[in-house]
């Protein structure tokens, strides 16, 4: 008889890898914090956290949160002048898992429970809405970022969207990414060439530049220099384009190219394999994807959604930091005088005390709170409406058995969306 594991690690380990590690990660990626002058370099050298003094217990009684104190050392260059200022500045509070791994918030127990949502990578889809079973989807999904797909029409010709935006002819997008039209051909194969070319008014480069960036970023004003960069701007640009390393890793599995795992944004090579691999499903060379076979999903657990809390804070600290150093000038200024951490701290308490994530403990018995924090949920920021989710979302896939309870499920409109991991279940 197998020993019963840990079953509450799964949470704890997270949680506890990002305050003492992700926390420490993310402020070193986005230091030095410049002014829009570049006069004054703000670094983050190390942050520590001042653990509560108060027990679990006497929070609940008092009605406070058991929570800690980050602490970050920071210090000011200025490079006029050479001169540099340490301080040691608070960035608010974060709340602290207890022994029980559960959280306390103003007096209340409560726990995250974990999120199941699709994996980043590629995905190749047939169209259930459309009558002929020729038309495929196809899906290059990010963890954050624009999303890139891929389609076709009846008379096979081939088109892509960038971030849900206009239909661009795959002849034009590949054009504008640089490649010569006997290569296209050769990536498209002769038949959905020619069935795209048909419809393709823009025969050359500068053309085809022209219909790309009017269709995926309309609005805005036409330069051929911006247009060169259109691409890089939404997939290159590790400011608005992260894969993770799940994303990376499910891309190379896809593609079957040997991308280090640390290359979080988009290479021409990725494009054109997803481009090549979508082709071979569309002329039946390949399979397409089960998009609910569990190898498509992946757990998003408690710390990488206090993480993306953390990061949307953070960036909203540094917006700040650079407005108030250009509004009280690079004179006798101080780390602690241009740093407010407010919208950090309620960017953090606004997700545990209001997301749907965030419950409050089942305390019937012991039992009803371990099921409570072992609970797996679809629905929340990234996952599926409850409201639009159909027979397919909710019903027990095969690839559920010994990883997902296939019976523990609530009534009503939650059913097959709220789930429970399997006792010998874990999550890699």
């Amino acid at each position: 008889i197998l020993e019963t594991p840990n079953l509450t690690e799964i949470q704890r380990n997270s949680y506890d890898e990002l305050l003492n590690v992700r926390i420490r990660e993310i402020l070193q990626e986005v230091s030095p914090v410049k002014d829009y002058n570049e006069d004054l370099f703000l670094y983050f050298n190390d942050c520590y956290l001042v653990m509560p003094t108060e027990s679990p217990k006497g929070c609940i009684e008092k009605g406070s949160s058991y929570s800690a104190r980050l602490m970050v050392k920071c210090s000011l260059e200025n490079r006029n002048t050479g001169e540099i200022i340490e301080q040691t500045v608070c960035f608010g509070e974060i709340p602290v898992m207890t022994p029980d791994n559960v959280f306390i918030l103003s007096g209340i127990t409560r726990v995250i429970v974990s999120q199941i949502v699709r994996s980043p990578g590629i995905y190749y889809t047939l169209n259930k809405k459309a009558s002929s079973n020729k038309l495929v989807e196809g899906l290059l999904m990010p963890n954050t970022g624009a999303w890139f797909e891929i389609l076709n029409d009846g008379t096979d010709a081939v088109f892509v969207k960038i971030n849900r935006g206009k239909k661009i002819l795959v002849t034009q997008f590949l054009r504008v990414l640089g490649l010569e039209e006997e290569s296209i051909k050769e990536l498209l194969t002769e038949h959905f060439y020619e069935k795209t070319l048909a419809k393709d008014k823009a025969r050359e480069y500068t053309e085809s530049l022209r219909e790309v960036f009017k269709k995926s970023r309309p609005g805005d004003l036409y330069s051929e220099e911006n247009a060169k960069n259109v691409i890089n701007y939404f997939f290159c640009s590790p400011e608005r384009y992260m894969l993770k390393e799940v994303g990376r890793y499910k891309l190379n599995e896809k593609t079957g190219l040997d991308i280090p795992l640390d290359k979080m944004v988009l290479t021409h090579e990725d494009i054109i394999a997803y481009i090549k691999g979508y082709i071979e499903v569309l002329d039946g060379q390949a399979p397409h994807d089960d998009i609910d076979h569990l190898g498509n999903r992946r757990v998003k657990t408690i710390g990488e959604n206090v993480e993306e809390k953390f990061r949307q804070g953070l960036s909203k600290i540094i917006k700040l930091v650079k407005e108030n150093i250009s509004v009280k000038g690079v004179d006798k200024i101080t780390p602690t005088s241009i740093i407010n951490a407010r919208q950090l701290q309620n960017s953090i308490r606004e997700f545990f005390v209001g997301d749907q994530l965030s419950q409050m403990l089942e305390e019937t018995n012991p039992l009803s709170a371990i099921t409570n924090i072992r609970r797996v949920s679809a629905i929340g920021k990234g996952g599926v409406n409850k409201d639009r989710a159909g027979m397919e979302v909710r019903d027990i896939h095969y690839s559920q058995f010994g990883r997902l309870c296939p019976i523990e499920t609530p009534d009503g409109a939650n059913i097959g969306l709220i789930v429970s991991l399997a006792t010998y279940a874990s999550i890699d």
